[in-house]
């Protein structure tokens, strides 16, 4: 897939949540317009310096006021956009960027902490660092719109999560995995999530919706894998009709748990 350019300040700041941008602002215009001038006592060149700066605080701290608004309304349009999607066909059918954004969402919903890569990071191949109670995961959206994912995608991942000492990975695809690769994740902490697994995914995170409460029906980690569960309706067997939670990481990891 494509790589994207090198990102600043504002692109940084745009992900983030919206009031990220109001604090900035507010930190950057008092930084400029009282603390600077006043450290600069004493010395002349610092004192010119520091009243250029305290003039020029409104006209930098104006800009990134205004990404505030542009944050919320991109956080509101990619939860719309993952509300939309209801099956394999509609997930397909997005770009490689809408295609991350959409699991970034999902996985912002499911109470994880979501890092973004670009640029440079991207040489890595790691799409998205998610953060979760001490814990950092490493997402690979690997081809996409694949109908299987070969062992070589798994193995370099792999290998990334070895060199930046991560907790474990996660790879991602609408299609589904080789057995190869099935045989090489079983046992090390790399969850393959198919096409399947990620519907599910999707659906369940839908269904809980953007504000959902976390005392409500807490997502619950697999306690085999750590990966976070999906909730699941039997259609057979002793728990027909009823609930249950099974890992999104399935079929490669097999855990399940009572609601």
């Amino acid at each position: 897939m494509g790589r994207r350019g090198q990102e600043n300040i504002f692109d940084v700041l745009l992900r983030l949540p919206w009031w990220a941008s109001l604090v900035a602002a507010v930190a950057v215009f008092i930084l400029f317009k009282y603390l600077v001038p006043a450290l600069a006592l004493g010395n002349h060149f610092l004192v010119m310096l520091a009243g250029g700066l305290k003039r020029a605080a409104p006209y930098i701290a104006i800009p990134l006021l205004a990404i505030a608004p542009a944050a919320y309304l991109r956080r509101l349009l990619r939860r719309r956009f993952l509300g939309g999607q209801a099956d394999l066909d509609s997930l397909c059918a997005m770009s490689w960027q809408q295609f991350e954004r959409l699991v970034g969402e999902g996985f912002r919903r499911l109470g994880y902490s979501v890092e973004e890569k670009s640029g440079a990071a991207q040489e890595s191949g790691i799409d998205l660092v998610l953060r979760k109670n001490g814990a950092t995961t490493l997402v690979q959206c690997k081809q996409w719109r694949a109908k299987q994912v070969d062992i070589s995608a798994v193995r370099q991942l792999y290998d990334v999560m070895v060199a930046e000492k991560a907790n474990d990975a996660l790879l991602i695809t609408t299609g589904r995995f080789t057995l190869d690769t099935v045989a090489f994740a079983t046992g090390k902490p790399i969850g393959l999530i198919d096409g399947n697994a990620l519907l599910e995914l999707v659906q369940s995170v839908q269904k809980a919706g953007p504000n959902a409460l976390p005392t409500s029906v807490p997502q619950p980690s697999c306690h085999v894998c750590s990966r976070p569960m999906v909730r699941r309706r039997a259609r057979r067997g002793l728990r027909s009709a009823g609930e249950f939670w099974r890992c999104s990481a399935h079929p490669s990891c097999k855990a399940t748990r009572a609601v």
